[in-house]
């Protein structure tokens, strides 16, 4: 994941990131708070990130991303 890293020092800080855990429909699936840890995303500072858990078995997965789009959009309007 050094490589995310080096890619988001290269962004403005103002562009928050949005991640989509797929397959959280699958047993043994990583959870949000897993990936945060093995992404290091903690460490990630002055850029608002989210992960959000999806699963596009179904339609359903259409809603999880608008989810995500409203989230990534309201975030970026408001820097």
């Amino acid at each position: 994941f050094q490589a995310l890293h080096e890619v988001l020092a290269e962004i403005d800080h103002q562009i928050p990131l949005l991640l989509f855990a797929n397959k959280q429909d699958l047993p043994g699936a990583q959870t949000v708070e897993q990936l945060a840890e093995i992404m290091q995303l903690r460490e990630v500072i002055g850029r608002r990130w989210q992960i959000l858990p999806s699963s596009f078995t179904s339609l359903d997965g259409i809603h999880e991303i608008h989810r995500g789009l409203d989230w990534w959009l309201a975030v970026h309007d408001s820097c």
